[in-house]
């Protein structure tokens, strides 16, 4: 057992060592020989040195050394520096800390070509420092694959003890690919059908197993006839389950779409993916915009301004339209407007909407406007009754206008939106080209009509006639007359 210090009266037991080392340690008064009269407090205790000085000085403990772990992503291309620090708990002693440190596979690998491997040796941290930086290259790839980790090690540590010898430096997967659908825009067609071709993209070949998601079609201002009430502008399409293999990198997906020569706006339906696996969604809709490619060619026809009036041959004004094209035209889908301005007036609020009612090739349009009296026949039956205009039967101006907007001054230069105009009477001061002449020979009894219905010279000198035969009113019940 270690040596028992003799006490001085009402000094405390200097005890042997509480590290454990009573059987190999002295118990040394510091400084040597100082302290007074068996002075306890000033025992310490310490290997024996017999015959030498005695031991007053306590060791410093050495730092004890670490190394971090890192998580990057590996990025697509060119390489990620993965820099580890290795750190001890105090400054470095007098000679400094040294080791040897490298990097060891584990699930990322050197032969996969993960990052790149490095050892050094006889590394330093110098007397006073407490850091130490080493750098590991991981390379970027475009695989889609679970995280990777590799190890770098720390060993033959002089200087310190180790308390971490190892990081970890983790790759995090990156390449999760992602789906997109691209839109598609096309003519409709006259009749039979167009395809729409969609095509699905991903952003990278696809993993083993494949990507799989469902596709299907969903109405926009375009319809799949479901219910029948609706329109037929397309084929719905539903599927589940499609994949894009493993290795590739696109699908396609076609819509069918019918043609018409219906007069319409552009329309638009959707493309949705949903219930995708092994990828992200980018955009996840496309969208087809089925393009109107149906001219209208609608010309004013007829223009009859007598009605109700002495020697009157109808007891309504009328203004007749005629399909010259191939095209239908349906008022609620494509609205008009027939509007009207004595001879040396501006257009203002005399008009007469048309948003209702179909016109299809080769036919014509009857619309019944104001009456002067109760002279004359009835019209037959108008397809249009809503008008109240007051027509001059000898001179006057006359506007078929896409659109229900009023016109602003004397029509001329004629706008973009009069789709035909008609000016007749020498005093008309507007017109297309020149007036046409119209007789003030009983005038109530007499129309301005054009010669040919499926001629438009844009003259209306040469395209109308102010005849003296009756006028006779034709509506959509009247023979069609299909323009060559």
């Amino acid at each position: 057992p270690g040596l028992l210090v003799l006490l001085n009266p009402g000094q405390p037991q200097v005890n042997e060592d509480s590290g454990g080392n009573g059987t190999s340690n002295s118990n040394q008064r510091c400084a040597n020989g100082s302290g007074g009269t068996r002075n306890t407090s000033t025992y310490n205790q310490f290997f024996p040195t017999p015959d030498a000085a005695n031991v007053c000085v306590v060791p410093t403990p050495p730092p004890t050394l670490s190394i971090n772990d890192v998580s990057l992503n590996e990025g697509q291309s060119g390489t990620t520096t993965f820099t580890f620090t290795v750190s001890l708990s105090a400054p470095a002693p007098t000679g400094g800390v040294t080791f040897d440190i490298g990097t060891a596979d584990n699930t990322a690998t050197e032969a996969d070509n993960d990052y790149v491997a490095k050892s050094l040796t006889i590394q330093t941290i110098a007397a006073g420092n407490q850091t130490y930086q080493f750098t590991v290259a991981v390379n970027g790839d475009v695989s889609v694959e679970p995280n990777e980790s590799f190890f770098v090690n720390v060993a033959n540590v002089s200087g310190a003890t180790i308390g971490d010898g190892q990081g970890l430096g983790t790759i995090q997967n990156d390449d999760s690919p992602t789906l997109s659908i691209n839109d598609v825009s096309a003519s409709e067609g006259n009749s039979g059908t167009t395809t729409f071709t969609f095509t699905i993209t991903s952003s990278l070949p696809a993993p083993a197993g494949g990507m799989t998601f469902d596709i299907a079609t969903a109405d926009g201002t375009a319809q799949d006839d479901t219910p029948p009430t609706e329109d037929n502008d397309y084929v719905a399409g539903s599927l589940t389950g499609q994949t894009i293999t493993a290795g590739n990198t696109t699908y396609t997906f076609d819509v069918t779409v019918n043609g018409d020569t219906l007069v319409e706006p552009n329309e638009a339906f959707f493309v949705n993916l949903t219930n995708v696996a092994n990828a992200t969604v980018l955009d996840g809709q496309g969208q087809g915009t089925i393009q109107n490619d149906d001219t209208p060619l609608l010309v004013i026809s007829q223009v009859y301004g007598g009605g109700g009036n002495a020697s009157a041959t109808y007891t309504n004004d009328f203004i007749e339209i005629f399909n010259r094209g191939t095209t239908t035209v349906d008022f609620s889908v494509t609205p008009y407007s027939v509007q009207y301005a004595a001879a040396t007036s501006n257009f203002s609020t005399n008009k007469t909407n048309l948003t209702s009612g179909t016109l299809l090739p080769g036919h014509y349009f009857l619309i019944q406007e104001a009456s002067g009296g109760a002279v004359g026949a009835a019209l037959p039956t108008p397809d249009n009754a809503t008008g109240t205009i007051n027509m001059a039967a000898t001179a006057g101006k006359v506007a078929l206008v896409t659109g229900t907007t009023a016109l602003a001054g004397s029509g001329c230069p004629l706008g973009v939106t009069i789709v035909d105009f008609l000016g007749y009477g020498s005093t008309a001061n507007c017109s297309e080209t020149a007036p046409i002449s119209v007789s003030g020979t009983n005038s109530n009894a007499r129309s301005v009509i054009r010669t040919v219905s499926c001629t438009d010279t844009n003259n209306n000198s040469a395209d109308f006639s102010n005849p003296a035969t009756a006028p006779v009113a034709r509506n959509t019940a009247t023979s069609s007359a299909p323009c060559p």
